[in-house]
């Protein structure tokens, strides 16, 4: 099982707030972005260590969730942003 996958998550130039992604199945924890500046993206995530172990080949029903944080302060925005997506997983 590979443990990179393609996704891109791009925070505008203009934002003012900095983001941190997540993508979950269940309450499983498979991968975290670090800090996205304003004017930056991700292309790829790695998945978490043992998370492949964990996983076999199908389709699971997940979230992707966003939180933001302030530019200056880096500090954490009452509001986040959750995302239904369908993962698959091939061996």
């Amino acid at each position: 099982m590979q443990s990179r996958k393609g996704l891109l998550v791009g925070n505008p130039k203009t934002s003012n707030h900095d983001i941190l992604i997540q993508v979950l199945i269940d309450d499983l924890l498979i991968s975290e972005s670090g800090m996205i500046k304003a004017g930056n993206q991700v292309e790829e995530l790695s998945l978490r260590e043992n998370i492949g172990e964990r996983l076999i080949s199908g389709k699971y029903e997940g979230i992707i969730r966003v939180y933001f944080y302030d530019c200056i302060s880096s500090e954490k925005s009452l509001v986040d942003v959750t995302i239904p997506v369908v993962i698959t997983v091939n061996e």
